[in-house]
């Protein structure tokens, strides 16, 4: 088994038991994204569905009842093409300027009363 393909398997068995969830994960989900919130995106290995399941850290998570979960995405693409869009609004917000007085030019010392 691969080095990295062994820490995955390890980071899902640890995310898995210490997520703050408090209930056990079946096997069969997997994590496959996790937004740095404590909220966690995974499918189900089992079910007849490719969709793209949302843990949220806020609310009570029952693996049991997959089909409840409100925030979901119809299909691995989706989520993908989700995960694009916040990659972009990142890189435009990293390239925006701090505040909008960084594009004035720099004032004097004596300045800063007026």
């Amino acid at each position: 088994m691969q080095s990295s393909e062994r820490n995955h398997r390890r980071e899902q068995r640890d995310e898995k038991q210490g997520g703050g969830f408090d209930v056990p994960w079946p096997n069969s989900l997997f994590i496959i994204g996790f937004d740095g919130c404590g909220n966690y995106y995974f499918v189900d290995l089992h079910g007849n569905e490719e969709r793209v399941h949302l843990a949220a850290h806020e609310r009570r998570f029952n693996p049991d009842q997959l089909n409840q979960i409100a925030e979901k995405y119809e299909s691995i693409a989706k989520y993908v093409v989700y995960l694009q869009g916040v990659e972009e609004e990142i890189r435009a917000f990293e390239a925006a300027p701090e505040s909008p007085g960084e594009q004035q030019a720099p004032k004097k010392w004596w300045q800063f009363w007026k």
